[in-house]
């Protein structure tokens, strides 16, 4: 940096760094309060290292493709698909949990424990007549086939039992996304499980008309428990007054909130930026947008844009209480000016901002200067 002013030496980075590397540094905000450098772990919400995004960073980079590996790539990146549509469909949590569990072969089929060294009778606990492999209990036992071909069900009527677990799922989450009925299906897998367990376990052999009964009646008990749900938490909105989705996150006492916001294209393009100021019964007092330098992730924009509402705040020294949306990691700098102004934030929707992301695009896709609209 030059000495005595806070602005980067853009010809010594340019000198001893590589074009890339240099534009990425120059696109680095400076503190404004001359702050030091603090350590951030980019993949949690609160910058600190947590050994769940350590996994998730290392799921991602091993999709990363190298020579002769795309098979196995183009595998990886499926299975992460399905395991996704898994987590977002309307079943219980302990079928989701389950059929996660298929996708990485992680029943504690015979196959999969002697692989772990237990000894154990490899054979099927339900037919005996072939191995219990994870794909074989599900889909390809004759027992498992008839109770496929007896629910009612497309899957193994309609629609073909594939050889290989995650094709079977695959298949499944299509169905259920065409029509909801097929979400059956998935409890009637988990009720195959259980029925297997009943047997290992309890020595109790299950006729396949309860498990079909049983996953029908699981399912339908479900779908009611979430229409109870829902129609309860409507109820309380109404009462209240309130929609569920524009509810009203502001603290207590609040006289004003700000909303923030930025656009982002790329690291080469200018952001925007754009605030808007209100007070407590949601009448707008001042608007404000702008474009500003490029920075090198959506992130950063964010931060800027919520450092430029905080400074205008101050100077303005009306605003009892802010809040802002995305922006995750706070510069030194809006610490420091928020714990002397009284400032807060509160994460809100997206729905609740529109105004200053419109505002926000319209700065960076005109590359417009400073404007600020009093009402």
């Amino acid at each position: 940096m030059l000495q005595g002013v806070r602005e980067w030496n853009v010809q010594l980075v340019n000198s001893i760094m590589g074009q890339k590397d240099a534009r990425y540094i120059l696109n680095i905000r400076l503190s404004s309060t001359m702050s030091q450098d603090t350590p951030v772990w980019n993949y949690t919400s609160t910058g600190e290292y947590s050994v769940k995004s350590g996994y998730h960073l290392c799921n991602q980079l091993s999709t990363i493709q190298r020579p002769g590996q795309k098979e196995n790539r183009e595998l990886t990146v499926d299975l992460k698909k399905c395991c996704s549509s898994i987590w977002s469909l309307s079943i219980s949590p302990k079928i989701k949990t389950f059929w996660w569990r298929i996708m990485h072969d992680g029943l504690p089929v015979a196959e999969n424990l002697r692989k772990r060294n237990i000894k154990i009778d490899h054979a099927c606990q339900t037919c005996g007549e072939h191995p219990e492999t994870q794909d074989h209990m599900l889909f390809q036992c004759r027992v498992a086939k008839e109770i496929w071909a007896l629910a009612p069900t497309r899957f193994g009527n309609e629609e073909e039992v594939q050889p290989q677990s995650h094709q079977n799922v695959r298949v499944l989450i299509s169905l259920a996304k065409r029509d909801k009925r097929e979400l059956l299906s998935f409890y009637i897998g988990w009720r195959l499980w259980k029925m297997r367990n009943n047997l290992v376990f309890q020595r109790k052999r299950e006729h396949i008309v309860k498990v079909i009964y049983d996953a029908v009646r699981y399912f339908e008990q479900w779908e009611e428990a979430n229409i109870k749900f829902n129609q309860e938490e409507g109820e309380k909105m109404r009462r209240k007054g309130q929609n569920p989705q524009d509810q009203e996150t502001v603290p207590p006492c609040t006289q004003y909130f700000c909303c923030v916001d930025a656009s982002w294209k790329d690291d080469k393009e200018v952001a925007g930026v754009g605030w808007s100021l209100h007070g407590i019964q949601g009448n707008q007092l001042i608007q404000r947008s702008s474009s500003t330098n490029p920075t090198n992730t959506p992130r950063e924009a964010e931060t800027e844009a919520l450092r430029m509402a905080v400074r205008q705040m101050r100077a303005l020294a009306t605003i009892v209480k802010v809040r802002n949306t995305e922006s995750i990691s706070m510069v030194q700098d809006i610490v420091d000016t928020s714990k002397t102004n009284g400032f807060t934030f509160t994460y809100v929707p997206r729905s609740s901002v529109m105004l200053v992301d419109e505002l926000a695009k319209k700065a960076r896709c005109n590359n417009q200067n400073y404007v600020i609209t009093w009402f």
